[in-house]
């Protein structure tokens, strides 16, 4: 349904960000609860999230099967609507979340070849330019994947995941705008923000995820998945221009 692909929580009840009249299928509504159960559970590590969901500065979309050139072209026209949107949400706390109804469950290798899939079919199409304060190359410590013109630090959940933090049992890609990462270091309160997570993340699952790192240490993109199988593992993301 497509009026299932751009949604907002408002006056406590999921609804159409674009016409809010129109009701969102039960699917959508099912999926939703249980991902917004998740993030404001006390326990979630990341309170950035939690901000997020408690004020409603989200958007959230229920789109057909991840990896697909059709749910890549959705997907990108609720993105586009999204950046333009968060604009005037009056906060920098804010996300697109976008999960799938297909397929379920999926194992770590599955859900990983389906995220690069889809962040390249995304790209394929995008008619603006790369953020220029981000690096267009995976292997760069400076890439950020970028999709109208706004890079974005992508966190990847399914229900193969090995983290607690990271398990839902529906594929999901939450978009998450740098720029809200550059306002926490511009407040010099990003390293307490990012230990806290940590920190949090270790007492949920008892170690902190191994491929959290240092920005700028190494490229994000081996984050984005949550779960690296290999250390020779290679971002199979290309930039359409070869850069």
């Amino acid at each position: 349904m497509e009026i299932d692909h751009y949604l907002q929580f408002r006056d406590n009840a999921l609804v159409s960000a674009i016409d809010h009249e129109k009701r969102p299928s039960d699917a959508a509504m099912f999926v939703h609860t249980q991902f917004r159960a998740m993030i404001l559970n006390a326990q979630f590590p990341c309170p950035g999230a939690r901000t997020t969901f408690s004020q409603g500065s989200y958007r959230f979309g229920l789109f057909d099967r991840i990896g697909t050139k059709d749910s890549a072209e959705c997907l990108g026209s609720s993105l586009r609507r999204f950046i333009e949107e968060r604009k005037s949400m009056n906060t920098m706390y804010t996300a697109f979340v976008s999960c799938y109804r297909e397929p379920i469950p999926m194992s770590h290798l599955e859900f990983a070849h389906a995220l690069w899939t889809m962040l390249q079919e995304l790209h394929v199409t995008d008619l603006s330019e790369w953020d220029p304060s981000k690096s267009s190359d995976p292997e760069s410590p400076d890439f950020a994947f970028s999709y109208g013109g706004l890079s974005f630090f992508i966190a990847g959940m399914h229900s193969g995941s090995p983290r607690f933090a990271r398990k839902f049992g529906w594929p999901t890609l939450v978009f998450n705008a740098h720029e809200q990462f550059a306002f926490l270091r511009n407040e010099g309160i990003f390293e307490k923000f990012r230990d806290l997570v940590r920190k949090r993340d270790t007492s949920l699952q008892g170690h902190v995820n191994p491929v959290s790192t240092d920005h700028g240490m190494m490229s994000e993109a081996i984050q984005y998945t949550g779960k690296i199988d290999s250390n020779e593992w290679k971002c199979p993301f290309h930039h359409k221009k070869g850069e």
